[in-house]
């Protein structure tokens, strides 16, 4: 673009000229932030703040489940108490927390329990057991205990109270215990959202057994904008969903509700898709996905023989709520990602657009305000962002090419 960033030379003929209005980012860096704007820093140093709270949240996750959870030290006192658990011991969080968690059972239980902590971190075999749970009624309640480290470090334990209600017994338990571990466990940072996703599906079908192929789907299912599968079976009757308009994934994530079916071949709520589902896939349970504000995908759950049980809608609600919660960490470190880039870009333009003030005032002789509008005038006139005229003409005059 050469002399025509002089300085001096574009005086006269942007005097008067109109200004274009800037955009965000120009505004952003130039101009003292108006009442109740965030600035750069501010909005970095609040997603610095979501994403340490987040990274508490990382190891209370479990905590937040829809099944009783405890979190104990290494010592068995209990340190955090989910929604679930208080209910199920007939006490308020604040009862529990700090106490130790074996005055909570059955006398005839401690001693076992306090040798199943106490080997936390061993063989997985050696870390479940039933038991008896103690409600403040005086009620005993047969539950199976699940132990999986939290931090090592911390020495953090979760205790993972299955019912009746969630499992039969110790043998149906551990591999709920394990899968919630794992979804828990998933580190967002630094990984793409198809990677996460596909570690999470694969969770969600170990714990959902041999006969259940799993898919998570971002985005509408019709138009997906991420989808993970556990089988070939999976993606064949995802793409049958597709083909045929409609299905179980379209339904859910319109109406925002779990939906289930108990043979797809036989259901008459979508015949464009009975003719064409997999052979192998009889039961279907789509669960969606529910953010703050939105459907964000669902997660499928695909029975390799007819029929659904309470159970299977059950832990795939259960999965689908853990899983969610990974995206809502995933967002933030996106979120972060993009607000440390609009930061970097804010300073490099700031930088730019001081020197050329610099460069105006010592031309011309004037103020830093006038300065300023200078450049404002001469980049409407050249029909460019102002950063754009600002690196030009710092690049000019220090000996660059323009």
């Amino acid at each position: 673009m050469g002399s025509r960033f002089h300085a001096g030379a574009a005086a006269d003929r942007t005097a008067g000229s109109p200004v274009a209005p800037l955009d965000d980012d120009d505004l952003l860096d130039l101009r003292e932030e108006g009442p109740g704007r965030r600035t750069p820093r501010e909005q970095i140093a609040r997603l610095l703040h979501q994403q340490s709270l987040q990274q508490v949240q990382h190891e209370r996750l479990l905590s937040r489940l829809p099944v009783p959870v405890l979190i104990t030290d290494r010592y068995g006192a209990v340190r955090a108490v989910n929604a679930a658990a208080a209910v199920l011991a007939g006490r308020h969080p604040a009862q529990l927390e700090g106490r130790a968690v074996f005055a909570f059972f059955s006398a005839e239980d401690r001693t076992g329990l306090q040798e199943l902590l106490a080997g936390v971190g061993a063989e997985p075999s050696g870390t479940r057991r039933a038991g008896r749970l103690l409600t403040r009624s005086g009620h005993a309640v047969a539950v199976t205990v699940s132990l999986t480290p939290l931090d090592v470090a911390e020495g953090t334990v979760s205790w993972l109270l299955v019912t009746s209600d969630h499992a039969s017994g110790v043998d149906e338990a551990q591999p709920l215990s394990e899968g919630l571990r794992r979804l828990a466990a998933i580190e967002a940072e630094g990984r793409t959202a198809a990677e996460l996703v596909q570690e999470a599906a694969l969770a969600c079908g170990d714990v959902l057994g041999p006969l259940v192929d799993v898919t998570i789907q971002l985005g509408p299912p019709e138009r997906p904008d991420l989808v993970a599968s556990t089988s070939q079976v999976a993606q064949a009757m995802d793409g049958a969903q597709l083909l045929a308009g409609e299905g179980p994934a379209a339904t859910a994530f319109r109406e925002g509700e779990l939906v289930w079916v108990e043979d797809v071949h036989r259901d008459t709520r979508w015949p464009a898709l009975a003719d064409a589902a997999p052979a192998p896939v009889g039961g279907v349970v789509a669960v969606p996905m529910v953010g703050e504000d939105r459907v964000r995908g669902v997660l499928s759950a695909y029975r390799l023989e007819a029929g659904v049980d309470g159970r299977l809608l059950e832990l795939a609600e259960l999965l689908a709520i853990t899983v969610r919660g990974l995206l809502q960490e995933l967002d933030l470190e996106e979120e972060l990602r993009r607000a440390a880039d609009d930061l970097q870009r804010a300073l490099t333009s700031r930088s730019d657009i001081d020197q050329a003030k610099g460069i105006v005032m010592a031309q011309q002789g004037c103020g830093p305000e006038e300065a300023f509008d200078h450049l404002v005038a001469l980049a409407s006139s050249e029909h460019v962002k102002l950063r754009e005229v600002a690196r030009l003409m710092v690049r000019r005059f220090a000996g660059g090419t323009a």
